[in-house]
């Protein structure tokens, strides 16, 4: 699997945590007790237990901290079919989260808190909650058995509190149905000793039965190496787009497969109507395809150059510089400048006579996209706009904080700057349309 090395290294990360760009919305884990909770639920769950005697954790109960002590941001993933979860606390709700498996992690989680919010209050009072999310397969074989999967089952694990719950429960009604229940010294016994080991569990909400997540018509997860899976497509067959295109490209009944890097690909993902080139719309917001340019420029200073502060360049420096390496300047920089004319002219060209880079520059999810189908197309159009930091940061910040690690220092500050400028943490399940009103 293809995992993010040294991500959470404090000399990669501290530039990102001081401007509130990574690690906002963990939990803390700092009292011995928390600590034995998690170390419990990682008992529990089949894991070794974390030495670290604090740490943080997000909305899955991943944590950063002991991802890099092991060296394996998959600690929480059992193979590839598997997912495990973590809850300490209510405060986990709707928080972020940080390496997901699958596009549908913070979707699942939070409808799992909406639909438990308060057994998950009563239990982690006094214990933690560890949730198994299975797929019910044992192991992928090929990305043809992701097409099976369309719900998972979220089995909880309460530690001993639940089953201890059930016993007391059983004992009391045992001892209710029947008038001579109180001479049995051996049943009181056992009440007694269940009372002082649990307290009064009648009246407590500590049972979580199995639970189904549905609707997984189209997802992505970082099994073999990341898939995209688009399902009850209009044409009829479903599309299979891998993000690893170095193997033999697997053959599936009824479905059309790709590698993100195919030239076709963008054209079916037009035909199916799961992108969108709209010119006049970008005509309104010309700030969205300033943004696009810098970025291009960014990437061509800092190869070059990468020593000088792009961040504090002004118009005559910068124009200096890019007169410099204009033949270092990438063709789709001068079409982009060129559509940026056109447009503030009031001038639209015609679909066709915009070259492949330049549509893959200007592509974004459609509109009419539900939440979750647009989370999964803005995570793929991510991939296809190497050069998008904005798009890249609000659909896949795993993939942006990866870039960004190998980065010279100058346009990590640049990159700082422009986040800090135009992302708004609300922004993480729109689509590029709606980026416009953060953006001035």
């Amino acid at each position: 699997m293809a995992g993010l090395p040294q991500l959470f290294e404090e000399e990669n990360m501290e530039n990102l945590v001081k401007a509130g760009l990574f690690g906002n919305g963990l939990t803390p884990v700092r009292t011995p007790a928390l600590v034995d909770r998690y170390n419990e639920c990682l008992k529990f769950l089949g894991l070794d237990p974390t030495t670290l005697d604090a740490f943080d954790i997000d909305g899955i109960g991943w944590s950063p901290q002991i991802a890099q002590a092991l060296g394996d941001n998959y600690y929480l993933t059992r193979g590839s079919a598997d997912q495990l979860a973590i809850i300490l606390s209510p405060d986990q709700r709707h928080k972020p989260i940080y390496f997901p498996f699958t596009s549908f992690d913070r979707q699942l989680m939070c409808a799992y808190f909406d639909a438990f919010s308060s057994a998950i209050s009563d239990i982690t009072s006094t214990s933690g909650i560890c949730l198994h999310i299975d797929s019910e397969m044992t192991d992928y074989e090929s990305p043809a058995d992701l097409l099976l999967i369309d719900y998972v089952m979220v089995r909880t694990i309460a530690d001993d509190l639940t089953k201890g719950a059930q016993e007391q429960k059983n004992l009391v009604q045992e001892f209710g149905a029947s008038d001579l229940a109180w001479f049995d010294p051996k049943l009181r016994q056992k009440i007694a000793e269940s009372s002082a080991l649990w307290g009064d569990m009648r009246f407590r909400q500590v049972e979580i039965g199995d639970w189904r997540f549905d609707g997984l018509s189209s997802f992505f997860t970082r099994a073999f190496d990341g898939v995209f899976i688009f399902r009850q497509m209009e044409g009829g067959r479903d599309i299979v787009v891998l993000e690893n295109d170095s193997g033999k490209k697997p053959r599936i009944k009824d479905t059309d497969v790709y590698f993100v890097s195919d030239k076709n690909l963008l054209t079916r993902l037009k035909e199916e109507g799961l992108i969108e080139i709209d010119l006049e719309w970008y005509s309104r917001n010309m700030a969205i395809l300033s943004e696009k340019r810098d970025c291009i420029i960014a990437d061509v200073l800092s190869a070059f150059l990468p020593n000088i502060n792009i961040a504090e360049l002004n118009s005559a420096q910068l124009r200096g510089h890019l007169d410099d390496l204009k033949n270092e300047l990438p063709k789709v920089f001068f079409d982009l400048e060129r559509l940026i004319r056109q447009l503030d002219r009031g001038k639209t060209p015609e679909y066709d006579d915009l070259s492949l880079d330049l549509r893959l520059v200007l592509l974004h999810p459609s509109s009419s996209l539900d939440d979750n189908l647009r989370e999964v197309v803005g995570r793929l159009i991510a991939r296809l706009q190497p050069r998008s930091l904005l798009c890249t940061f609000t659909y896949d910040k795993n993939l942006f904080y990866e870039r960004y690690e190998s980065w010279p220092e100058s346009k990590k500050v640049w990159a700082i700057r422009e986040l800090l400028r135009n992302y708004k943490p609300q922004m993480h399940q729109l689509s590029e349309k709606h980026l416009a009103a953060s953006i001035s």
